[in-house]
């Protein structure tokens, strides 16, 4: 009789999915065994509590919270931000960050305010298939099993389900070592010759008709500007005056940006690296009267244009 009571109570935890929780069930057990008169008396039958007469109180644990993604999320980063406060509240590494993110964060730990990042969802990375990628070659490539791709990313086929362009997290993977910052490549040292830097005192005094305290007054304080208005009318201003511009960084160069929608922005390029990246030094881009350095990567601003101050008219 046991058997039947085991049976018996098994249709009706498969009957209790179906209906509402709050619900009591009766079993119908034999109360002239022995093993279902106790069951009708109440006790703990696995993970369930039988009240009198056999009536479930307690049922099956349920999950209540949603199961943990298994794809990738974007992340926009904020002007507060940096690589390691992002790890932190998304919970992996900046190693995951940077291996996910391969054409901003290969050579720098850097991230700059508005930039889109790939985040994987566990410690791991998110890549994009290439073509010629096999389970195999990414397992190895990434240290880890085959067979934790394979689960991890549903995959039921890997000879037809890795497709090139598709993503895939690839959990608890290791990928190659980063260099850090202080890593970086030397400046590229690009010729100074060419460049007239004008900026300076005039007799005692410095010629800049620019406001005090905004980066149109510092640029004008590093290069003589013979023209007025705002930033974003640099670039124009610059060509109508004669000066060399173009859309590539270069030691003693101005850029002029749109990173004020209103003003513009112009800085002073100091360096530029053998990756692409340059440093600038500028004023009023995080406060007013402010002098900061920033490094910035290709692409990482609204750019118009560099100015090349070569032969300025004066």
């Amino acid at each position: 009789m046991t058997h039947a009571v085991v049976i018996v109570i098994a249709v009706a935890l498969v009957s209790y999915s179906a209906i509402s929780k709050n619900s009591n069930i009766t079993l119908g057990l034999d109360q002239s065994s022995a093993a279902g008169a106790s069951y009708l008396q109440g006790g703990q039958v696995g993970n369930v509590e039988l009240g009198g007469s056999a009536t479930i109180v307690k049922p099956v644990e349920i999950p209540t919270s949603a199961p943990a993604p298994h794809t990738a999320s974007t992340y926009t980063v904020a002007g507060d931000d940096d690589l390691a406060s992002i790890a932190r509240k998304n919970h992996v590494t900046a190693e995951d960050i940077r291996w996910s993110n391969p054409s901003l964060l290969t050579e720098t730990t850097l991230v700059q305010t508005g930039e889109k990042l790939l985040l994987p969802p566990i410690a791991g990375v998110v890549i994009t298939v290439k073509h010629g990628d096999t389970l195999d070659s990414l397992a190895q490539t990434w240290h880890v099993s085959p067979q934790d791709i394979v689960d991890f990313n549903y995959i039921r086929d890997p000879s037809t389900d890795i497709i090139s362009g598709m993503s895939l997290v690839i959990p608890n993977a290791q990928g190659p070592n980063l260099p850090s910052v202080d890593d970086l490549p030397p400046p590229t040292t690009f010729s100074a010759s060419g460049f007239v830097k004008i900026g300076g005192p005039i007799g005692s005094e410095l010629v800049n008709h620019f406001p005090l305290g905004e980066c149109t007054y510092y640029a004008a304080s590093r290069v003589y500007i013979p023209w007025m208005g705002n930033a974003w009318q640099w670039f124009g201003n610059a060509q109508a005056a004669g000066w060399s511009t173009g859309q590539l960084p270069r030691v003693g160069a101005l850029m002029v940006t749109w990173e004020s929608e209103v003003y513009g922005h112009v800085a002073y390029v100091e360096q530029v690296y053998s990756n692409g990246s340059f440093l600038v030094s500028e004023m009023n881009y995080y406060a007013w009267d402010v002098v900061d350095e920033r490094l910035i990567q290709p692409g990482g601003v609204p750019l118009i244009g560099f100015i090349y101050p070569t032969s300025p008219a004066q």
